[in-house]
């Protein structure tokens, strides 16, 4: 049996829960796939940072995370 293609397997595990990437310093939303928009709708996520996308966050244990 071959292994699936990287590309496969990564869109694959990327549609299977909602999820998100986050880059920089700053967290920014850098990439989201339909699960998450979906768990999150009416907000802008693209390019914004984490604490601006989240404000009721910001001051959680999440931002500490981060």
């Amino acid at each position: 049996m071959t292994a699936p293609p990287v590309a496969a397997l990564e869109q694959l595990l990327f549609d299977a829960v909602p999820l998100c990437v986050l880059a920089g310093p700053e967290h920014r939303l850098e990439r989201a796939n339909q699960r998450f928009r979906v768990a999150f709708p009416n907000r802008t996520l693209d390019g914004r940072p984490f604490r601006e996308a989240f404000p009721e966050l910001a001051d959680s244990e999440v931002g500490w995370i981060l």
